[in-house]
């Protein structure tokens, strides 16, 4: 009997290590290399688990989890969004941590000439200037604070093209379609054919922090709780 009771408790162990799951993250755009680089680890621990990503900007992810898409960890590129969904509780408060930092660059075209500095982008050798929509991403609200903390704000205005994300502003400037882009350091340092032209000195905007949480509707809390 004693035995027969070991084997069932084996045989649901097993079960349960081997029932599989999947796991939804809604996170920036500018973490999405290194996030598929811990997925590969994270899988590699626990085979049985299928990570879903969902990249974004902060803003558009924001809106998905208000309307509720799934998701059960929302990691976002500022605090901003964060707080919004905190504020309307659907965010596990006591599972939030600041996960990271990042910083924002100025980035060129590798065979850039003109551009060396935040305030050359007044120059009238620049016509199109990247950067994300203010309204939407947190990439677009850094970007304008230092401008304002250059006083260049209203001489670029006009050359401001918005995209949806930071991925976006560095397809653009890798594709020379762009004469510059505002983008997170890290973004920078897998774009092709681009140079950072200028780092932005941290009194320039607020700090780039990166908080994550599990969401309320998760699925999968124990998954999350582990990545």
């Amino acid at each position: 009997m004693l035995l027969l009771i070991i084997g069932i408790l084996l045989l649901t162990v097993c079960q349960q290590k081997e029932e599989p799951s999947t796991l939804n993250i809604s996170a920036a755009a500018s973490l999405q290399d290194v996030l598929e680089e811990l997925k590969t680890i994270y899988i590699q621990r626990h085979p049985s688990v299928a990570i879903q990503y969902n990249f974004g900007s902060a803003g558009s992810l924001q809106q998905q989890i208000e309307q509720g898409a799934a998701a059960d960890i929302f990691i976002s590129a500022s605090p901003k969004h964060m707080e919004a969904l905190i504020f309307e509780d659907l965010v596990l408060t006591d599972t939030k941590v600041n996960l990271l930092k990042n910083k924002i660059v100025l980035i060129v075209p590798k065979d850039n000439s003109i551009i060396n500095s935040f305030e050359d982008l007044g120059d009238s050798n620049v016509s199109k200037v990247g950067i994300g929509d203010p309204g939407s991403t947190p990439l677009g609200v850094y970007g304008t604070e230092i401008m304002n903390y250059y006083g260049i704000f209203d001489a670029v205005q006009e050359k401001l093209v918005f995209a949806k994300d930071v991925r976006e502003v560095l397809s653009w400037v890798e594709t020379q379609n762009a004469d510059a882009g505002f983008v997170f350091e890290t973004d920078a340092k897998v774009g092709k054919n681009v140079q950072i032209a200028a780092i932005a000195p941290e009194e320039s905007h607020k700090p780039v922090v990166y908080p994550a949480a599990i969401l309320k509707n998760n699925e999968n809390k124990e998954g999350a709780e582990v990545f």
